[in-house]
């Protein structure tokens, strides 16, 4: 049977954040649909963790602490964060605040607690839009390295926050932890 577009696989519905879908997922996902082949490999790109019980994604690439109850997988890598500014904003004394999803996160918790609120200029749900935002502003923000190690216009700055480290795990529903199209993918 082929869909609309003549594709005659499956689909796998594949959930992350902004910043993995643009970095890495976008590096590796031809030879990911080569490799799952016929099947369709899409993307969601979503800060918030979408339901996973509802079967709104097959699998989800995420950094969290741990992983809720209802889902199967293992840790892959770890993501590191630092304090950014743009190289020729040697004098970014305000901040640009985690807000939304990545309130949760513990950059933004540390933020909270340690980074007067006078001192916020701005904000954003996504670290790919604060990576933009530093890279046009006079500020500083925490980043995944990821994104601010490879954007050339931003340097690390020397700060009293934390070395924040978060677990990137890949998993899906546990009900479906036992399916060879998704461990293929996984």
């Amino acid at each position: 049977m082929q869909d609309r577009a003549g594709h005659s696989g499956k689909t796998v519905r594949l959930t992350s954040t902004d910043t993995f879908c643009q970095t890495v997922l976008a590096w590796i996902s031809p030879a990911l649909a080569r490799r799952i082949q016929p099947d369709r490999l899409v993307f969601l790109s979503y800060n918030a963790h979408l339901d996973m019980a509802r079967l709104r994604a097959d699998i989800a690439l995420r950094p969290t602490i741990s992983l809720p109850a209802d889902l199967a997988g293992r840790h892959i890598a770890d993501m590191r964060f630092a304090v950014y500014r743009r190289a020729s904003a040697t004098d970014a004394a305000t901040w640009l605040a985690l807000t939304g999803a990545l309130e949760r996160s513990g950059p933004a918790q540390w933020m909270a607690r340690e980074i007067d609120p006078l001192q916020i200029t701005a904000g954003a749900d996504s670290f790919c839009v604060l990576t933009q935002m530093l890279i046009r502003g006079n500020c500083k923000a925490i980043l995944p390295c990821i994104l601010g190690d490879a954007a050339p216009d931003l340097v690390r700055v020397p700060s009293a926050a934390p070395d924040f480290v978060v677990p990137v795990w890949v998993a899906c529903h546990r009900d479906l932890a036992g399916s060879d199209r998704l461990q293929g993918v996984m």
